[in-house]
C-alpha cells in the first residue's frame, strides 16, 4: 500500500511539472520550459468575479498581460493571464 502511494503522488509531480514546462514553450523555437517571465502589466477595466454554486464562496480576478523572453533564442512574446485577487 505505501508502495502505490509513493507511486502516485511522484506520478503527479511529474505530470505538474511537464504542465508548467508546456505552459512556457517558446513560440518561435518551440523548446519546452524556455520562457520566462520578465514582467506583467494588468490590463485595466478587466476585473471579474467568479461565484461558486450555492455562493459558497466568491473569488476576484483581473486580467494581467504578461512579458516573456526564452532563455534558449531570445524571442520574446506577450500573453494574457488570470490572477487571483485577494
Amino acid at each position: 500500500m505505501p508502495l502505490i502511494l509513493v507511486l502516485v503522488v511522484v506520478g503527479l509531480l511529474i505530470i505538474v511539472s511537464i504542465g508548467q514546462a508546456y505552459e512556457s514553450t517558446c513560440p518561435k523555437c518551440g523548446r519546452f520550459g524556455g520562457g520566462e517571465k520578465i514582467g506583467a502589466k494588468e490590463i485595466p477595466g478587466t476585473n471579474y468575479t467568479r461565484r461558486e454554486p450555492h455562493n459558497r464562496y466568491i473569488e476576484h480576478y483581473v486580467k494581467v498581460r504578461v512579458r516573456c523572453r526564452c532563455k534558449h533564442c531570445g524571442h520574446r512574446w506577450e500573453k494574457e493571464e488570470s490572477r487571483r485577487v485577494g
